[in-house]
């Protein structure tokens, strides 16, 4: 979570503490559901199958997907302020991942291949548009 490329600077006591725009929102995002559930039950998700918990934690991830791989191919500039609320929204996706109906192996399988497709088609895409085989058009 310390600082990667995109940091914030959080102040505490006088310290500057240099953190992850998305990894923050990732763990505020975390924090809040988590300390959600310990108030209010999420009866609702658990009842759901399998499918739709799962489809419901690939949505809630997505815009964070979808902001790294096209700030990776260059196609747009992201900001701090979006990386903390897409990553709030991933922070979420995990924890509901972790409260659904699926055994513990199959969760951490899921993570596993969402985060290598994730990062093969960024790092394949930039790749690309470097040897000019992939090509986007700016306005």
């Amino acid at each position: 979570m310390l600082s990667h490329n995109h940091p914030v600077t959080i102040r505490l006591k006088g310290r500057k503490l240099r953190v992850c725009a998305r990894c923050l929102g990732v763990v505020l995002g975390f924090l809040a559901l988590t300390l959600t559930i310990k108030l209010y039950s999420l009866t609702f998700f658990q009842k759901l199958s399998f499918p739709y918990q799962l489809t419901i934690c690939l949505i809630l991830a997505s815009p964070a997907i979808v902001d790294w791989v096209t700030q990776k191919w260059g196609i747009r500039e992201s900001n701090n302020s979006l990386r903390v609320f897409t990553g709030f929204f991933e922070g979420l996706a995990a924890v509901l991942l972790y409260l659904s109906a699926a055994p513990l192996t199959q969760k951490i399988l899921i993570l596993l291949f969402v985060e290598a497709l994730t990062l093969n088609i960024g790092f394949a895409g930039e790749r690309l548009l470097k040897k000019g085989i992939f090509v986007h058009y700016t306005a």
